[in-house]
């Protein structure tokens, strides 16, 4: 079985964590089995809240993370990206970081 994976890193509070799950799940959920664990808070950054995701695609992983990444085409830099100044929103306005990669 193959499966795509996500590290999120969201700025918001941890009382906000279970929130942004169900919100995360919901934004992923059309593209198949979804699951978002919050991972609590992120030690390099404070401010930040890590989540991991974990997809199994109706279809193919491939096109499932090209799918994913065309929803924020900009900020990518290979499997990772980065909001930067740009102000560009990725899933949810406090999505500051993300990490995409296929096993």
């Amino acid at each position: 079985m193959t499966t795509v994976h996500l590290r999120l890193f969201a700025d918001a509070p941890p009382a906000r964590s279970l929130e942004i799950a169900a919100a995360l799940a919901e934004q992923l959920a059309r593209h198949g089995e979804v699951r978002v664990t919050p991972e609590g808070t992120y030690w390099k950054i404070p401010e930040y809240q890590e989540f991991t995701a974990t997809l199994t695609p109706a279809g193919s992983p491939e096109t499932c993370a090209a799918d994913i990444r065309s929803r924020q085409p900009t900020g990518w830099t290979t499997d990772v990206w980065n909001h930067g100044n740009e102000g560009a929103e990725f899933l949810l306005a406090e999505i500051r970081w993300a990490w995409l990669t296929c096993t």
